[in-house]
């Protein structure tokens, strides 16, 4: 959804105020000897946020009618403001990741796993962001996600799903291959 300066940069100032309330409530409500499995169970919510991120883009983004038009803005024009209302992005934060989370795991480690889902989120908004807006050196990750990410957006074929690591794009074969790869590998086997 298009959204005006406020809305699209607020998700960078609220999201960590709200992660910085789950160490918190961890260190004043957790016993002794629980830090290690909430950083375990945030450590496992950060993993599972990449393949969610992957299925969100791939599926949600590119399948379903209403959110592929909302994604096919994006793709027209990249530098737009488009992005989810944070009121939407904290509602599934809190009803759809954290409540479950706190009645499968307790408290304690659903708040670390959601912790986790939530730090994925942030990471993938901020690398999201920065690939479209930001430039960096040719040896660093960023350069190489956004190369990545560029190929997403303006190849013929649908790939490169995962924005924050291309791992899952490997496990599923969607991972796109560079063009200068390919015309090489044309020129070797023709």
């Amino acid at each position: 959804m298009r959204e005006r300066a406020l809305g699209y940069y607020i998700d960078f100032y609220i999201y960590p105020v709200v992660l910085a309330g789950f160490p918190i409530y961890a260190a004043l409500n957790g016993q002794r000897g629980a830090l290690a499995p909430w950083a375990i169970a945030a450590v496992a919510g950060l993993a599972l946020w990449t393949l969610v991120e992957y299925f969100i883009h791939r599926v949600l983004f590119h399948k379903v009618a209403f959110f592929r038009r909302l994604h096919d803005a994006h793709h027209k024009n990249p530098k737009a403001l488009i992005d989810s209302p944070i009121w939407t992005s904290l509602t599934i934060v809190f009803a759809v990741v954290l409540a479950p989370s706190v009645w499968l795991l307790g408290a304690h480690l659903g708040a670390g796993f959601t912790f986790g889902m939530t730090l994925g989120y942030f990471i993938y908004s901020i690398t999201h962001h920065a690939m479209h807006f930001w430039s960096f050196s040719h040896d660093s990750y960023f350069y190489r996600a956004k190369h990545r990410h560029a190929l997403h957006h303006y190849s013929e074929v649908d790939g490169n799903f995962g924005v924050t690591t291309p791992i899952w794009d490997y496990v599923f074969g969607t991972a796109l291959p560079e063009p200068q790869l390919a015309k090489q590998r044309q020129a070797q086997s023709g």
